[in-house]
């Protein structure tokens, strides 16, 4: 297979960096000099690397096998907490196709040139001092996209994919197109569970089931890293959470599951509208359609 990337000098990244340092993502003021790319995705015969040819040509996003330490290790002023090991070369194409499933072809190349950060970053494994093998990962510039193995890639379930989908596409909106103020929600998504965010929901309502309880908060649990099981997230976290249970469940599904918590509903309602209203794109459509695709993962937790 022809060499995916041609990475430019030390010299010159050296310099992107310094000015990555107030400009981190494309939406950004200040860009790295279009004359100078920092990364060339060659096009080849191959599957995988066409594809990536062409989504970059596209949309202006890289998805990169290969990359640098520093691609994912700064974000504006602090050190990211991520280690990512790179997924073996001999594994793209197969690698392609699950990216594909699970993010790529949700959205239009509108969008995703619009929406997606500057770079997707495809790993063997992401990992930091509080997990060891996380389905995604994030910082301003970037999306992480991990537990790309051969061994993993070809035993992974409908139901996986789908779990994974919807944990990659929460990150996608919370942490990253919320998070840069790509789109506005509005405070009346978040006004209902303000008191709550940070808070361990044993201690909030320490009579109920932990499910019964992050209901009543008017949010969905969202843990990507398997860690927090009981801590509620933070404003970023509870738009992923509603991202993630959106996309991988269908509309009657959703909607059985808050019969009873009009909390969640009225912040549901707040937040697909939202979306049609920044985007031009329907969360719950596309949620319809995976199910549809992969199969129920059953009741919403």
């Amino acid at each position: 297979m022809d060499k995916i990337y041609k990475m430019i000098p030390m010299a010159a990244a050296a310099g992107l960096l310094a000015a990555a340092v107030t400009s981190c993502y494309k939406e950004d003021p200040l860009t790295p000099d279009e004359s100078v790319p920092q990364y060339v995705i060659e096009d080849s015969d191959d599957p995988g690397q066409h594809y990536l040819y062409e989504f970059c040509q596209n949309t202006g996003v890289y998805i990169l096998s290969e990359y640098e330490d520093v691609d994912y290790m700064w974000n504006v002023n602090s050190e990211s907490s991520y280690t990512l090991t790179r997924m073996d070369p001999a594994i793209l194409d197969d690698a392609v196709e699950y990216l594909r499933s699970v993010l790529t072809n949700l959205y239009g190349t509108g969008f995703a040139g619009k929406y997606f950060p500057y770079k997707i970053l495809l790993a063997d494994t992401i990992e930091s001092n509080y997990f060891e093998d996380a389905v995604c990962g994030y910082g301003r510039s970037y999306l992480a996209v991990g537990r790309l193995r051969s061994d993993v890639l070809s035993g992974m379930t409908p139901a996986q994919i789908l779990e994974n989908l919807g944990a990659i596409n929460g990150m996608l909106w919370g942490n990253f197109i919320y998070a840069n103020n790509l789109i506005t929600v509005p405070e009346n998504f978040f006004t209902p569970s303000q008191d709550y965010y940070g808070q361990n929901v044993t201690n909030v309502f320490p009579d109920d089931d932990p499910e019964t309880a992050i209901k009543k908060t008017g949010m969905w649990k969202f843990d990507p890293t398997g860690v927090y099981d009981t801590m509620l997230p933070d404003e970023e976290g509870d738009v992923a959470g509603f991202v993630e249970t959106i996309l991988t469940h269908t509309e009657e599904e959703i909607k059985a599951e808050m019969e009873g918590f009009d909390i969640l509903l009225v912040k549901y309602n707040a937040l697909i509208d939202a979306v049609k209203d920044a985007c031009g794109i329907d969360l719950q459509e596309i949620g319809n359609r995976n199910v549809e695709r992969f199969g129920s993962l059953g009741p919403a937790e």
